[in-house]
């Protein structure tokens, strides 16, 4: 079971136990699922969407190539993370025409006053990633394991942004990166 509480002050906080059991306090919902989200959504106009990236193959004929490739770099003793080995996939992916594109791997949307209104990883077929940035997002393949795939996070995503002005960074990208469209929206890049 998962309970909310914190006696010296009036914010929730997140005491997780042992139990996989879900708990509601107020309007949240809390368990174990990788997801966080209100169960009562606010009335605010305005809420802030931002969006954690990773890189995956866009071609699906190409990941089994690159699997193959970075064998071959094993096999040809370039140490990972080495600049030789990154210049030896890099310029094989150039001479194959091999595309990558940025898709999100978690999610955060926050309303007005600051409050957390949903979190979510998503998942994403190991094969599939080139890089998950974890030197700029954080994120690791452990944090993607066992998460819903985007299809499903979307299903629970979009009736929450719906009717609302959604601010961010750039925030064009992590539509783009979500793979949805979004009106209106305040980019506060352009301000």
């Amino acid at each position: 079971m998962v309970t909310l509480s914190d006696e010296e002050s009036n914010k929730p906080a997140i005491k997780p136990s042992t139990s996989t059991s879900t708990s509601t306090t107020g309007s949240v919902a809390v368990s174990l699922f990788p997801i966080y989200c209100l169960l009562v959504f606010p009335a605010e106009k305005y809420v802030s969407l931002d969006c954690e990236m990773i890189s995956i193959y866009s071609d699906p004929k190409h990941r089994q190539f690159m699997k193959m490739l970075h064998l071959k770099a094993d096999l040809l003793k370039l140490a990972k993370g080495s600049p030789a080995r990154s210049k030896f996939l890099k310029k094989t992916r150039e001479s194959h025409g091999v595309t990558m594109k940025q898709v999100a791997a978690s999610v955060a949307v926050v309303s007005e006053n600051g409050s957390v209104i949903f979190f979510a990883h998503i998942h994403w077929e190991p094969a599939i990633v080139y890089s998950y940035q974890t030197e700029w997002s954080g994120i690791t393949a452990k944090h993607l394991e066992g998460k819903k795939p985007l299809k499903e996070i979307l299903n629970l995503l979009l009736p929450l942004i719906k009717g609302k002005t959604v601010i961010g960074a750039a925030v064009h990208n992590d539509f783009n990166a979500l793979g949805i469209t979004h009106e209106p929206l305040c980019d506060i890049q352009d301000h």
